[in-house]
């Protein structure tokens, strides 16, 4: 009689289900790994364009609160003048004139900005600015609407990428190439 030798598999318990080969897993990975980089892109456009959207609507804000403010002052131009030396008291003044008309200090900076300084507490006394800046006008009645294209605010910087917003004396917001198209001769 001999002696009957079965192969047994040492690495696999008898009952167990098959998993995952390590080709397999890969695979998911790098399927995982394309999608991300068709999608991460696109994620983080539309992110952006919703800062943009959100700073349109703030310079919407400011456009009405100075409507509100001109139409209380006889349609006289607040009298601040930009500087960049003092951005704190800027900032202050332009937020005496558009609190009133119920904006608050997020209304006066850009998503975008905010997002490039870390996101400081705009609400604190030492973080106060102004994103935006305004146009001079004289102090007769009327000016600041005589000229229909002419802007009242404009962003700092082009932080959007796709030139820097201006909002102009019919409310309309534009970048700033657009601004050149309409008051161009």
């Amino acid at each position: 009689m001999g002696l009957k030798i079965s192969r047994v598999n040492l690495l696999k318990p008898r009952g167990t289900t098959r998993g995952f080969t390590l080709l397999e897993l890969m695979t998911v990975i790098v399927i995982v790994g394309i999608l991300m980089v068709l999608f991460v892109p696109t994620f983080l456009k539309q992110q952006e364009n919703a800062r943009r959207v959100v700073c349109t609507a703030r310079l919407k804000g400011l456009y009405v609160a100075t409507v509100g403010f001109l139409g209380s002052n006889e349609g006289r131009w607040p009298r601040i003048i930009p500087t960049m030396s003092d951005d704190v008291k800027f900032a202050q003044q332009w937020y005496d004139v558009v609190s009133q008309h119920g904006l608050g200090w997020e209304d006066l900076t850009c998503p975008t900005m905010q997002r490039r300084l870390q996101s400081p507490d705009v609400t604190s006394a030492k973080s106060h600015r102004m994103d935006y800046i305004n146009t001079f006008f004289d102090d007769r009645p009327g000016t600041a609407m005589k000229w229909p294209y002419m802007p009242w605010f404009l962003e700092r910087q082009d932080v959007h990428g796709k030139g820097q917003l201006v909002i102009l004396t019919n409310g309309t917001v534009v970048d700033i190439r657009e601004a050149r198209r309409l008051t161009a001769p």
